[in-house]
């Protein structure tokens, strides 16, 4: 059983560790570091929450670099969208529960 198990995990590290998801780990690994030194860099207060750079980064990473710049500016528009709808809902007053929902309505409609 154990001898079993061991073929079967010594055929899936090498599958693992070869081309794609090599490719994919390392490109993720430098994004994150890289994400996290520039983080500490940015003005106003996102410098007091370096984390999110990396998990926006780790979140972002697809094994292409069409895939990966795709992946960025949807995360990009959404934020800007929903940046917008915040602001829109309070330009209309105070946040309640049908100011949000009819925000929210709007992006799916």
């Amino acid at each position: 059983m154990v001898k079993k198990t061991w073929k079967r995990f010594l055929v899936w590290a090498k599958s693992s560790l070869a081309g794609q998801r090599l490719l994919l780990a390392a490109k993720t690994s430098l994004a994150v570091g890289v994400a996290w030194i520039l983080a500490r860099y940015m003005p106003g207060v996102a410098d007091k929450y370096p984390y999110y750079a990396p998990l926006g980064a780790l979140v972002s990473m697809y094994p292409t670099l069409m895939g990966s710049v795709r992946a960025g500016l949807q995360t990009l528009a959404g934020l800007f969208i929903g940046i917008a709808l915040a602001a829109g809902v309070l330009l209309a007053g105070t946040p309640n529960i049908l100011s949000i929902s009819l925000a929210v309505g709007l992006v799916f409609w």
